[in-house]
């Protein structure tokens, strides 16, 4: 085998960990002995498993970031929780529910836009006496959620600052509907306007009240329009004019970053959101799709990431009920298709239906659902709460795994052992592995060289925690020693970081008022701290091409230079029909630096929002070479290529302009290499290449 072969397959061979870590172990069994109990730690120890079933974890191949799990507060669950519950006994709930600390930290929330089947009324925000209508909302009011739904979301919040909120409808008013009625029918074309405004409405009281609305969707349930239960059918063609035309340029207009979801129906249709998300007027305000769990199979979230993977995955809805009561045949379903299932196919969220029912499965409106579950249910008498299995389900993930954090790789197999694994923004790292079957199972898990061994009984689940690992010689911060940490080092080593490139100085605030270090035009970017969007303490951001920030630094001519600059798409405020620009100018010092003496440009790099990833800083470099008589180069930032429905905003960190060093990995066995040589020949043969990267990994890992 060729030498290089050898050697590369020694860089890529798993990397041991350089301590002994515990590993928090929290099990939940089918036979209820162990309900989300805390079980003795366990500790990694080098090896690759002795047992049959093995699941590996690469946690440097990541996929989504996730949002939140969480369940709805309809309005039925909302007037239990204030009306049924002393205030010790809410307090407590509360806790338990939404209370990272003591609770089981659920971060994402369904709300209803006016009545769901549950809820005490059937009711909008603009209902009129019939044969009258409202085209100027002169009657929009959300008084009646002010009275026991707001103060339970604002309850939770406190509880949990990181929360976050889903929105729709199951029906517009009556009013502005084919069956004047809201049951059945549905949205008269000529009302798109005003309901795209009454969504503006509801989205800017529900701010004002501290409850700022993430996502949304067009309509709950598009394909359901029973006269039973308040409900609007809303075809393909209706829901992509309307997201189109109406609701995504009011919102824009309106300054408003909530994402807009298609679909919210079940697996089984999912050309539904196949066909919205290809349309041309639709597709640009789209974030992603919405799926319920009440028919099809989970892979569907999977077939419409894959035409769209620049949209995102939600799944926003599944309950229990009477029709299953078998708790471990549920604790295996859910954990099989929501759980773990609905991430595994690339959601971001999951959210069971009602939060809380009480003891008759209720409230709810006649001909709405008899004998739903929720995930808790309330005594009405005596205040007392039962813990259903939806709320352990629910809790194996909610309470371990973070907002924002990145699903990595883990081997998974159906049947046998199921599992989904986190990095945790923090990065601590969680595992959850369920045994579906009816015999115990001994399994190990492996990572990096190291494993543990876990006996998992029949129709079981437990999550996997363990802090942080960051083995020695890990410099690009993936869990793992790769080529990818040679070339971090290569950058560490050669970043030459311009004057307040990390735009840590000088105070947050509109670019217009000046940032250390940088020249600025316009005032449609800002000098921030947003938590989560800053590499170390400030970053810089727009969401305007009429703005920028710009350096200078002395150059060459003749020379070549690295132009870098991390960009961050959030989901927090997505980027949308913008892309990121860095960009190199040239000029001469005698001559000036005006554009009518500039001596050329380049645009070394774009971040494209429709397909980079979100969430992830993604480098943006690439070198150029100073034109004849050049003594100044210039980095410029802004974004640009406005495309119909821009929106949101882009974060730019961590800027730098260097000399070039050309060969370092480009020109293997190259001798002599200025710069590279002494920095990285890490077995002092005079040249750089694969070898180095083998002395590399056993200089910092001490692997042979």
């Amino acid at each position: 085998m060729p030498r290089k072969l050898i050697l590369l397959m020694v860089l890529l061979h798993s990397v041991a960990l350089t301590r002994a870590t515990d590993v928090q172990v929290w099990l939940t069994r089918g036979d209820q002995v162990s309900l989300l109990e805390h079980r003795p730690n366990l500790t990694f120890q080098a090896g690759q498993g002795t047992h049959a079933t093995r699941a590996h974890l690469t946690p440097g191949t990541t996929y989504q970031t996730m949002v939140g799990f969480g369940a709805a507060v309809t309005d039925s669950s909302a007037w239990l929780i204030q009306n049924r519950l002393n205030a010790a006994q809410r307090a407590t709930l509360l806790a338990q529910l939404f209370s990272p600390q003591s609770g089981i930290g659920l971060s994402y929330l369904q709300v209803p836009i006016g009545a769901s089947d549950f809820a005490l009324t059937a009711y909008t925000y603009d209902d009129r006496p019939a044969g009258q209508t409202d085209p100027n909302l002169a009657y929009f009011s959300i008084a009646h959620d002010q009275t026991y739904i707001i103060p339970t979301l604002q309850q939770a919040r406190a509880l949990n600052p990181a929360l976050q909120l889903f929105a729709a409808p199951w029906s517009p008013p009556a009013w502005m509907k084919t069956s004047q009625s809201l049951y059945g029918g549905s949205l008269v074309s000529s009302r798109h306007s005003v309901y795209a405004q009454y969504f503006v409405r509801f989205l800017q009281a529900y701010a004002a009240a501290g409850l700022p609305i993430h996502a949304l969707a067009a309509q709950n349930e598009p394909l359901n329009d029973s006269t039973a239960l308040p409900s609007a059918g809303m075809s393909t063609a209706q829901q992509s004019t309307f997201i189109g035309h109406y609701l995504g340029p009011a919102l824009a207009a309106a300054g408003l970053n909530t994402r807009i979801l298609c679909y919210d129906h079940n697996w089984d249709q999912p050309d539904y959101a196949l066909t919205v998300l290809g349309d041309a007027d639709a597709r640009p305000y789209t974030a992603g799709t919405a799926f319920h769990g009440y028919g099809g199979d989970v892979s569907a979230q999977t077939t419409v990431h894959d035409a769209f993977p620049d949209k995102d995955i939600y799944f926003t809805e599944i309950s229990g009920g009477d029709w299953a009561t078998s708790f471990p045949d549920n604790l295996v379903w859910y954990l099989h298709n929501i759980v773990i299932g609905a991430p595994r196919n690339w959601a971001k969220t999951a959210i069971f239906w009602n939060i809380a029912l009480d003891e008759n499965d209720g409230p709810y409106l006649p001909g709405g659902c008899n004998g739903c579950r929720g995930v808790v249910t309330i005594n009405s008498t005596s205040g007392n709460v039962a813990f259903e299995v939806e709320y352990y389900a629910l809790a194996h993930a909610s309470k371990f795994v973070q907002p924002g954090a990145v699903r990595t790789a883990s081997e998974s197999y159906d049947g046998t052992l199921e599992t989904v694994a986190y990095r945790n923004p923090d990065g601590t790292e969680v595992v959850l592995a369920l045994n579906p079957g009816d015999a115990s199972l001994w399994f190990d898990v492996v990572r990096n060289g190291q494993y543990f061994a876990y006996r998992l009984p029949p129709k079981s689940v437990a999550t996997f925690v363990w802090p942080r690992i960051v083995p020695t010689g890990d410099f690009d911060g993936d869990g793992d020693v790769d080529f990818s940490d040679f070339t971090a080092l290569v950058g560490t080593v050669a970043a030459s970081p311009l004057t307040n490139g990390g735009f840590e100085d000088g105070a947050t605030g509109n670019i217009s008022a000046g940032v250390p270090g940088w020249g600025v035009w316009g005032s449609s970017g800002w000098h921030h701290d947003d938590a989560g969007r800053v590499i170390g303490t400030k970053a810089i951001k727009f969401w305007w091409d009429d703005a920028g920030v710009w350096q200078d630094v002395p150059v060459v001519a003749g020379n070549s230079y690295a132009y870098r600059v991390l960009a961050l798409n959030s989901t927090l405020d997505p980027l949308v029909g913008w892309n990121g620009l860095l960009k190199a100018e040239f000029y001469n010092s005698v001559l000036g630096t005006d554009s009518a003496h500039r001596l050329g440009e380049a645009v070394v790099d774009k971040f494209y929002a429709a397909t980079d990833p979100r969430d992830q800083w993604v480098t943006l470099a690439g070198a150029v070479t100073a034109p004849a008589t050049a003594d100044i180069g210039r980095i410029v930032l802004q974004i640009t290529d406005y495309q119909s429905g821009a929106h949101g905003s882009l974060n730019l960190d961590s800027a730098s302009v260097v000399a070039a060093q050309p060969g370092c990995l480009t020109a293997p066995d190259v001798p002599g290499e200025a710069g590279c040589l002494a920095a990285f020949d890490f077995d002092g043969d005079n040249d750089i290449d694969l070898r180095d990267i083998a002395t590399f990994q056993i200089n910092f890992t001490g692997t042979p």
